[in-house]
């Protein structure tokens, strides 16, 4: 059984400036003793592009990325937090988590940044959510 969710006590809006650092929340749930947890970043009409990569040890980062983003496994309350850096216009996009399937199926959690830096919470289905910022 695997699940992402965005905590229930999360604000639904969060205001971020530009030049200032976001925490991206991710939650899951799973029986594997050592989970893969995944960050997306999709630009629109674009595919998803792989971020970070999350074990029990630090993360691996993808070539792609910079200093600008950072994760940790948190195994023991089950969090993966995605740091995003100094935001900036084009850090605008939809952020996925995503965690490897073990047993059954898999669940994402996303985060999208609105034209005014708000982000919003948005439910896609049974085993899938958003979160903007």
């Amino acid at each position: 059984y695997l699940l992402l969710k965005i905590p229930l006590d999360s604000p639904m809006e969060v205001t971020v400036s530009e030049g200032h650092d976001v925490l991206l929340q991710c939650n899951f749930t799973s029986i594997s003793s050592s989970p893969n947890l995944f960050w997306y970043r999709q630009y629109p009409n674009q595919p998803p592009q792989h971020i970070l990569t999350a074990y029990k040890s630090p993360a691996e980062k993808n070539t792609f990325t910079s200093e600008k983003f950072s994760t940790v496994l948190f195994d023991a309350n089950k969090t993966v937090p995605l740091k995003i850096e100094a935001v900036s216009v084009q850090d605008k996009a939809v952020y996925y988590c995503g965690l490897r399937p073990t047993l059954g199926q898999s669940c994402i959690s996303g985060v999208t940044r609105s034209d005014r830096g708000a982000y919003t919470h948005r439910r896609l289905g049974d085993c899938f959510s958003t979160r903007s910022f």
